[in-house]
């Protein structure tokens, strides 16, 4: 592939502060299908204070293609050993052609510097193309999380770090 379709020049790196209002700007972009959902999603309400506060009390992780956020994640470490991702989004422009999957791949690395042994996410169960994409990479649904989920509507999901993984 070449031209607008190429993503082997996305890179991903750790978000700063700077990446703040851009993370918004792409989630919004992917987020903006499920407007009008019950529960809403609250990734169409957040600020750039938000989006910071999250930064601080765990990390981000944005792919850049030239100096353009086309896609993120972030995540936090909770404690017990797990890292928790959440608000994986790919701008619309750039969806389905593994950016997803690359994302999801990178919180090993983060994983890792925060001496996690296994990454947790949610989703909601409606979205199965979402799951389908989470157990090609290597997640699978698990019923043993905090009591603090919703089961009516979303499915918790884990895998173990994979630690020898290419993080690039």
């Amino acid at each position: 592939m070449t031209g607008r379709d190429d993503t082997s020049e996305i890179i991903l790196r750790r978000a700063t502060w700077a990446d703040a209002y851009a993370m918004i700007a792409v989630t919004r972009a992917a987020f903006s299908v499920y407007e009008g959902f019950d529960p809403p999603f609250v990734a169409l309400t957040e600020t750039e204070q938000d989006v910071r506060l999250q930064m601080y009390l765990g990390g981000a992780v944005v792919a850049v293609k030239g100096s353009t956020v086309v896609g993120a994640a972030r995540y936090k470490a909770l404690g017990d050993g797990r890292l928790l991702f959440y608000r994986l989004a790919v701008h619309p422009d750039w969806q389905r052609r593994g950016l997803a999957a690359r994302l999801l791949n990178w919180t090993d690395s983060a994983a890792i510097r925060l001496h996690c042994d296994e990454v947790i996410l949610y989703v909601r169960k409606q979205f199965d193309r979402h799951i389908a994409l989470y157990e090609r990479c290597g997640f699978r649904i698990i019923t043993d999380d905090t009591p603090t989920i919703n089961y009516n509507v979303y499915v918790a999901m884990a895998r173990p770090v994979i630690k020898e993984r290419n993080h690039h």
